[in-house]
């Protein structure tokens, strides 16, 4: 057992549904290794962060992670989110960014 969730790592955050995220090999993540990734998801977390910023993605593999780290944080109790709800949120999230929903 693993205390990451391998099947949910490769296909929503290293892959898009199986076809592999540009880029994601800059930051040494291969389908089921998050590489530099597992860096920040634990920073997001471990500061229970409220607000975070990506400036510049090659095609959205940080913003992935930073999104995942912020519904977990939501999902635990740390804190109520910034009004939007956990559906909405992942209702509108689409490969790394969000849709006008």
């Amino acid at each position: 057992m693993s205390i990451v969730d391998l099947k949910y790592i490769q296909e929503k955050i290293t892959t898009n549904n199986g076809t592999p995220v540009d880029y994601r090999w800059t930051h040494g993540a291969t389908d089921k290794h998050l590489g530099d990734g597992l860096l920040v998801y634990s920073i997001i977390q471990m500061m229970r962060a409220k607000v975070c910023v990506c400036i510049g993605s090659g095609s959205g593999f940080i913003p992935r992670i930073m999104t995942q780290a912020r519904i977990d944080l939501y999902n635990q109790g740390i804190f109520e989110g910034n009004g939007i709800l956990k559906n909405e949120v992942k209702k509108n999230w689409v490969y790394g960014s969000f849709q006008a929903g």
